[in-house]
């Protein structure tokens, strides 16, 4: 378990609300210029590179968990025109199940100091079908997992609407 989700779990709001995370591979300086590449100008089709690897890391520590991506502010997908998220989701699998909705639009959490995340209290997501997620586990699909607020965030409003548990599996880890 890294320092951060030590953290986490002594947190008496945070604690036990992502059951653990799973990543592919650490965040280092090629990493860093394949998310600008990928996410910031575009180049969505260098998610393929990593298809085979997502689906069978889901295989091994996911299987028939809900796929559900995390996603954008309106604001920051008319930037983009893509949700990376979304994007890795449907390389595991295309019937992902698209269940939040992001209802604040936040800084970039690149742009944050580490302090600044695991501070932050904000509910920038809301659940958009509880039925869907209701008595099910799920996992939430991420490009980068820094410190874990985001998908702890998304986490909450999860198991808050019914779900049974919420992991992530994300490409990087910083």
């Amino acid at each position: 378990m890294c320092l951060d989700c030590v953290r986490w779990e002594k947190s008496t709001y945070w604690s036990n609300k992502l059951t653990r995370n799973v990543s592919l591979l650490s965040y280092n300086n090629w990493a860093q210029d394949f998310v600008a590449r990928f996410k910031f100008r575009g180049d969505v089709v260098l998610a393929k590179a990593f298809e085979q690897e997502l689906k069978r890391m889901y295989a091994r520590n996911f299987n028939q968990h809900l796929i559900v991506p995390i996603p954008l502010s309106e604001k920051r997908m008319i930037e983009r025109g893509f949700n990376q998220s979304e994007v890795l989701a449907r390389c595991i699998r295309t019937n992902i199940t698209d269940v939040l909705s992001r209802v604040i639009h936040e800084e970039k959490t690149s742009k944050k100091l580490r302090w600044q995340r695991i501070a932050g209290r904000s509910r920038p997501f809301e659940v958009t079908d509880r039925k869907s997620v209701m008595s099910k586990n799920v996992v939430l699909v991420d490009d980068i997992y820094t410190t874990g607020a985001t998908v702890r965030k998304a986490a909450t409003v999860l198991l808050e609407a019914g779900a049974t548990s919420v992991s992530s599996m994300t490409l990087f880890r910083s």
